[in-house]
């Protein structure tokens, strides 16, 4: 295996080695290439712009040296930067293209050199050509001026000059110029001139001609620069360089390409070997899933049955299941770290312990019975396993303990060996029998249960309990049953003897307790003063008619009804009084609706009808019974005698009724729409202005307290003017209140007094 594993770890860098090689070879940077054949190209292009800007400075029709300046210094940067160790185009580096290179150097170093002299000469020209026609021009005016000299004289001179000059712009116009020839025709012209004025102008005809010359010699010069210049060896030079680059990257290239087949077939070989070990991988990995399920499911299965903890070798605890923190009451961060000492009871003596430790250190498994301590001092048991878990050389590391709580099961043998020996003076029944149901003794208290189940007359207990007899006796586990005999309620607690082969019966008399949970029963859902239903039994029914007729489109009515003359009753006579009446008016309302509807007390003088299986217009008929039924009706009470009218509210339930705290609702507000409307009278709930308005106060109810805690009322102050002039100097005033609301509108107090005063 480690031999496999070592083989597989060369076999991998030797491969990842292979791949960096032929990765690294098989890249080309074109983007390189691309940049340094630009620059080659822009050399040429500048190159050629030098020629053209020469030509022109020379020929005259340009002036300004800073287009020749600026390529110069852009053909310096370019030559430069191919020699540069930090340039992206760094030439120098490739021996076989060096050589052109050098050559390239040479050339426009000599071609700068010389753009430099010409510059510095053509100066110099452009100086001389400036100065010729002003020194014409002051040699002409002097001759005008001179009177000796005839005007066919003067004018035979100005046409010399002006062809001398006239001769010199032609002659610089061009590149190809014979300048001996150009210097023998001004010999000529200077003849010319001292015939047509005389010796007496000698001097200044020397001048014309001495600069003429000069102009020639410098002309001579430049054009010999210019010749330089224009030459096409350095352009030769650099296609030279440009075709040798050239060659050179697409033989990189073609290198760069062998390098990539060997990567590319390198590549699916390497995929080829990851997809089988992905493959194989995937595989374990489903393995290790399954088992990784399998082994939580089971952790999970022992967890949920059994307390486990695992201890090192010194037995410090390193890990607390639930069951382990709950049945021991202490959090696991109090229990890790720790040992068993702390839940220890002291009920085992050393040698118990003993024992267990000489058994798991020599890696063999434990079981007993531990009796422990929990945190607040109560005892419990539990049934062990401890299972050493061993290193490779066979020793144990740590200790895995599987527990199951038989603290139950311990107080029942308890609680049965304690019955057991006072049954006769037991006061509830106490019964033994054997598996097959067979009576082995019972104490008086017992006769009942022996007679009702015939135990005298038939030795075998009935099939039902025969099989709960069974089932605790199969599993030694204790049952609890609830049984009725002779009107009287027992809770029987079968509990297994299994030593003796018999099972006790211990019968509790509960029928207190029974008949106390029947009692609540009835007073949770039911008022104690009508024998009515009360609200929360009322809403439960109210949202049973409300599924149906959602479920089953069959509509109900709910009749909402406010006794309007209870008030006086109750504060003439006394609360005795008003409970007799609203037991009256229960028996009286009850009178006049069907078995099949609900009727309850909601509160105080408040009741509540539910019609089932009722459309609007019967609904109207009954409810208007009630109200004839209720004016029908007189409350005698001592000398007393009272009418009582009500209010009612009408609101039918279909399948579009939304909840039944709407329903409620709309019905508290058709009642209150019957009060206002002049009371004992019956209204049916619509989207009137009456019950709008009703909707409204209900709304402000809610308000008026948040805009109390808010603060948002706010105090006026009206002023009060006496009619009589006496007291005017009294001020009185009328304070007023207004509320504000949460977008800063005063409203006046007509808009919620009313529902202040009603709720």
């Amino acid at each position: 295996m480690k031999q496999t594993t070592a083989l597989q770890t060369i076999s991998g860098l030797l491969m990842a080695g292979l791949l960096a090689f032929f990765y690294t070879n098989s890249q080309l940077d074109h983007s390189k290439h691309e940049q340094t054949l630009i620059e080659i190209l822009s050399l040429l292009e500048y190159d050629s712009r030098i020629k053209h800007q020469i030509v022109e400075l020379q020929s005259g029709y340009k002036n300004n040296y800073d287009g020749l300046v600026a390529s110069k210094l852009r053909i310096q940067s370019t030559i430069d930067g191919f020699s540069n160790s930090n340039s992206t185009t760094n030439l120098s580096q490739q021996p076989h293209i060096n050589k052109k290179l050098q050559r390239l150097e040479q050339e426009f170093s000599l071609k700068l050199e010389t753009i430099e002299l010409f510059k510095k000469q053509n100066a110099v020209l452009r100086n001389t050509l400036h100065y010729l026609p002003k020194l014409v021009q002051l040699i002409e005016q002097k001759i005008q001026l001179d009177e000796a000299i005839n005007a066919d004289s003067k004018n035979q001179f100005r046409l010399h000059t002006q062809s001398i000059l006239s001769s010199i712009f032609i002659f610089n116009s061009k590149i190809d110029t014979d300048h001996e020839q150009l210097q023998n025709r001004f010999e000529a012209y200077r003849k010319a001139l001292i015939l047509s004025v005389g010796i007496a102008y000698l001097e200044d005809i020397e001048r014309l001609i001495t600069h003429a010359s000069l102009f020639i010699k410098l002309h001579q010069s430049t054009s010999s620069h210019l010749a330089g210049i224009l030459s096409d060896s350095s352009t030769n030079s650099a296609k030279a360089l440009y075709q040798a680059f050239n060659q050179n990257f697409h033989a990189s290239e073609n290198k760069a390409n062998n390098y990539r087949l060997w990567l590319f077939g390198l590549s699916l070989l390497l995929l080829s070997y990851l997809a089988f070990t992905f493959f194989r991988l995937q595989q374990t990995s489903r393995t290790l899933k399954q088992s990784n399920i399998d082994l939580e499911f089971q952790k999970y299965a022992i967890d949920e049955h059994s307390i486990v903890s695992i201890t090192d070798v010194q037995g410090k605890i390193l890990y607390a299941n639930d069951k382990f923190c709950q049945i021991s009451q202490y959090p696991q961060n109090e229990l890790i770290g720790k040992t068993h000492r702390l839940i220890r009871s002291g009920g085992h003596d050393k040698n118990f312990f003993r024992d267990m430790w000489r058994t798991i250190s020599h890696g063999k498994k434990w079981q007993g019975t531990f009796c422990n301590m929990a945190r607040d001092g109560s005892l419990y048991w539990v049934d062990s396993t401890i299972i050493p878990r061993l290193n490779a050389q066979g020793k144990p590391y740590q200790y895995i303990s599987i527990r199951t709580d038989i603290t139950a099961k311990k107080m029942a043998e308890e609680n049965a060996k304690l019955l057991a020996r006072f049954p006769s003076e037991n006061p509830d029944p106490v019964l033994r029998l054997n598996s097959r149901g067979e009576l082995l003794y019972s104490n008086p208290a017992s006769e009942k249960i022996i007679k009702i189940w015939a135990l005298d007359k038939n030795p075998v207990i009935p099939d039902q309990w025969l099989e709960v007899i069974r089932r605790c006796m199969h599993d030694n586990a204790h049952e609890e049953h609830e049984v009725l005999v002779d009107n009287i309620y027992y809770s029987i607690l079968f509990s297994p003897v299994l030593q003796e082969d018999y099972i006790n019966l211990y019968a509790r008399n509960i029928s207190d307790i029974k008949s106390a949970e029947k009692n609540l029963n009835y007073l949770a859902t039911h008022d104690p003063l009508t024998d009515l239903n009360n609200r929360y039994a009322f809403e439960m029914l109210l949202e049973d008619s409300l599924e149906q007729a959602q479920r089953q489109h069959v509509s109900s009515i709910l009749l909402y009804i406010d006794l309007d003359q209870f008030k006086i009753v109750n504060d003439t006579c006394g609360h005795v009084a008003g409970d007799e009446l609203l037991r009256q008016i229960a028996v009286t309302f009850a009178s006049t609706i069907r078995d099949s509807d609900t009727l309850a007390r909601l509160g105080g003088d408040e009741f509540g009808i539910i019609l089932n299986n009722c459309d609007s217009a019967h609904g109207e008929f009954i409810a208007g019974k009630i109200l004839s039924a209720i004016n029908q009706f007189r409350f005698a009470w001592a000398e007393n005698s009272f009418e009582i009218g009500a209010s009612i509210g009408l609101v039918e339930i279909t399948s579009s009724s939304e909840s039944t705290s709407k329903i409620l609702g709309e019905a508290d507000i058709a009642c209150y729409a019957a009060k206002d409307a002049g009371r004992n009278q019956l209204k049916i709930y619509q989207q009137d202005q009456a019950i709008s308005k009703r909707k409204d106060e209900m709304q402000w109810a809610t308000l008026i307290p948040r805009s109390l805690a808010e603060n948002k009322f706010i105090l006026y102050a009206q002023l009060i003017k006496p009619l009589n002039p006496e007291y005017a100097s009294q001020s009185h005033y009328e304070i007023l209140i207004r509320l504000q609301n949460d977008k800063a509108e005063i409203i006046p107090p007509g808009a919620f007094i009313p529902a202040a005063e009603r709720y």
